[in-house]
């Protein structure tokens, strides 16, 4: 686990090297939906911070290939557009790789969620 952990890092910071830093953040989040924060987008790479406080849910929509990095402990309910639903729960620290799909999740937890999603253009 610590060797993904340390892979994802030194990953992240090679991005960084040759990135763009986003300078502006969009409008405040509705209320009831997860924050996204753009901490890289150049030509090869999109890196976002994530965050989901207990109820919040992000838009169904396509997403990319994607690894994911647990930031913290959460539990979340992931429902995909061909209806199937799971729950899933991660433990800080957790790396995961996610193919593309069109899905919801919902932080069904009890404290806020953060994760890394980085994604290849």
């Amino acid at each position: 686990m610590q060797k993904y952990v340390g892979a994802i890092c030194v990953t992240v910071i090679l991005v960084c090297t040759g990135s763009t830093l986003a300078q502006e953040k969009g409008p405040a989040p509705e209320k009831g939906t997860q924050n996204n924060q753009l901490l890289i987008d150049n030509d090869k790479y999109r890196v976002n911070e994530t965050r989901a406080k207990p109820g919040d849910r992000n838009n169904m929509q396509q997403r990319p290939d994607r690894i994911v990095v647990h930031l913290n402990a959460g539990k979340q309910r992931i429902t995909c557009s061909d209806g199937k639903t799971e729950e899933r729960e991660f433990k800080a620290g957790q790396v995961e790789f996610r193919k593309a799909d069109t899905c919801q999740s919902v932080n069904i937890g009890a404290t806020e969620t953060r994760n890394l999603v980085i994604s290849a253009k």
